[in-house]
């Protein structure tokens, strides 16, 4: 296998798994909702943006299969993308066992859309593909929504917004 095939193949699995990671907090936003009806509206739509996201970074993988590789990957190893996916695994079972307080709920979310925005994964990463640059563009954004929306909700739930 070639030094490109290796490089090509990396990258894949990067955004397999940060595909699968989106789409696993989800699940866990989908949960919440079913946890707190008089919040469902609020949780099944991070939801179905989470989902989004995760679609949108299959399509990227479009990009690699036409040969356009990205830069800045370097940053960021599977391993630190695994253990996000199990921690939001975690959160989804005890959250089947013994649902969590709105409050907690709240702010289980806060911590993982804030920790999407610290990895800073996607501005470091970049790509000469345009669905890359495109979805990098909208997870930015959409991510710090998210944040606006958990500390609205945090408030509203008479926390601080941290």
């Amino acid at each position: 296998m070639s030094a490109i095939d290796q490089v090509i193949q990396s990258q894949d699995r990067i955004l397999q798994k940060l595909a699968l990671c989106e789409k696993t907090i989800g699940e866990l936003y989908e949960r919440y909702g079913n946890c707190h009806p008089d919040m469902a509206d609020f949780w099944r739509n991070l939801a179905t943006e989470e989902q989004t996201h995760g679609d949108l970074l299959e399509q990227v993988r479009a990009d690699l299969k036409e040969g356009e590789l990205m830069r800045g990957l370097g940053h960021f190893k599977e391993q630190t993308i695994q253990d996000r996916i199990r921690f939001v695994r975690e959160k989804i079972t005890e959250a089947q066992q013994e649902p969590p307080s709105k409050e907690q709920a709240v702010a289980i979310a806060l911590s993982i859309e804030s920790s999407i925005i610290d990895s800073r994964f996607f501005e470091f990463a970049k790509s000469n593909g345009s669905e890359f640059q495109k979805a990098a563009h909208q997870l930015i954004h959409d991510t710090r929504e998210h944040v606006k929306l958990v500390q609205e909700a945090k408030l509203a739930l008479g926390q601080s917004p941290d």
